[in-house]
This record gives structure tokens, C-alpha cells and sequence, in this order.
């Protein structure tokens, strides 16, 4: 394994911008395809980490202060696994209300530092479609892409 305190940033080599929701299952899944797909292109690796405020998460003062905790250690705990894995990890994140104007607001300002990146998200993709799962899962990746767009952004 490599020495995680020797990883720095390599202005030369391809960044992958990753959205991750949390730490579990779709982010770690498209990190290892990026990995498996590009094998060798992107060394370094950018997790953008969008916590929503809802009247669920916002009842008060600790409430939200552990919230924000939890957003900062999911970035932190996929920075370690680009670490493990050999790559530079930084963790960028936020909270807000709106998630697709968060994101286009990170990447517009992480565009002029990393001239050479691509931004990556994950979506689950069910075999049959429900009705229910176009409540539950909603289009908030395609709708960032389409803000991305604007930015003539490699997606």
C-alpha cells in the first residue's frame, strides 16, 4: 500500500470531479468503474458532497451541527478509500436547500483549478420502471448535467 501522507495533487494528470451522496453502495461503485474503465488516466479525485436541509434534518442547532459532521466525514471516508487505492483524494462539500444549485456552484468554482477533469455521478437504474420510484428517485444528476452543459464542462 502506498504512503497516503506521500499523495499530492499532480497538476499533469486528469482529475475525476465525483457527486457522491453519502458514503455507501453508488459512490464507492463509480469510483471502482472509473478505476476499471479508465485504467490509469484519472490520479486524482475530487468528491463534491451536497447535504439537503429539510424540516427533518433542521430542528435545531445540534441537529444541523451534526449533519454537517456527517456531509464532512462521508468526503473524508472517500478521500481514505483514494488513498488506500493509490490516488489523491480531496473532499469538497457544503449544505443547502437546493442540491443541483450547490453542485453548479462548486464546480463552476473548482473549473479554473482543474482544467483537466471530468465530473462523474452515480444513478440507480431500476429494470422495470414504478411509479413510485419516479417520486422517490428523482433526476437531480441529468438536471446538474444540463447546468453543466452551459459550462461547456466534460461530463
Amino acid at each position: 500500500m502506498k504512503n497516503t501522507e506521500s499523495l499530492k495533487f499532480n497538476p499533469d494528470a486528469k482529475t475525476a470531479i465525483m457527486l457522491v451522496k453519502g458514503f455507501g453502495g453508488t459512490g464507492l461503485h463509480t469510483f471502482l468503474k472509473i478505476n476499471e474503465s479508465f485504467k490509469g488516466i484519472y490520479q486524482n479525485f475530487i468528491f463534491i458532497r451536497v447535504g439537503i436541509v429539510n424540516s427533518k434534518v433542521y430542528q435545531g442547532s445540534d441537529e444541523l451541527e451534526h449533519f454537517k459532521s456527517s456531509v464532512k466525514e462521508d468526503g473524508i471516508k472517500y478521500v481514505n478509500i483514494a488513498n488506500q487505492f493509490g490516488f489523491y483524494g480531496k473532499s469538497v462539500w457544503t449544505i443547502g436547500t437546493d442540491a443541483v444549485d450547490e453542485v453548479y456552484l462548486m464546480v463552476k468554482r473548482l473549473i479554473p483549478f482543474l482544467p483537466n477533469s471530468t465530473f462523474f455521478g452515480g444513478q440507480l437504474v431500476f429494470t422495470r420502471k414504478f411509479y413510485m420510484s419516479q417520486l422517490l428517485h428523482n433526476h437531480t444528476l441529468f438536471s446538474i448535467q444540463k447546468r453543466l452543459l452551459n459550462l461547456d464542462y466534460p461530463l
